[in-house]
């Protein structure tokens, strides 16, 4: 049963985001806590990853703004 999940610093671009959406909409019941700093996230892979979370009410914090390149609006819609 995984909680957190600190990628920070792991590059996971556009790719690893997209596939992180899908886990966290299909299969996820128990992670609370993202950590996506520094993963050179775009706009596509960092909406795909709000969407996902914002349809599910387990996490609690999570992490994008620093050091991807998404834009403000895209930050905000995480809180």
């Amino acid at each position: 049963m995984v909680k957190e999940l600190n990628l920070r610093r792991n590059k996971i671009g556009n790719k690893g985001a997209t596939a992180l959406a899908s886990f966290i909409t299909n299969y996820d019941n128990t992670l609370q806590d993202v950590d996506l700093n520094r993963n050179w996230i775009e706009e596509a892979g960092a909406q795909k990853l709000i969407d996902a979370i914002h349809r599910t009410i387990r996490i609690e914090k999570f992490e994008i703004g620093f050091g991807n390149l998404i834009s403000q609006y895209l930050v905000n819609a995480v809180d």
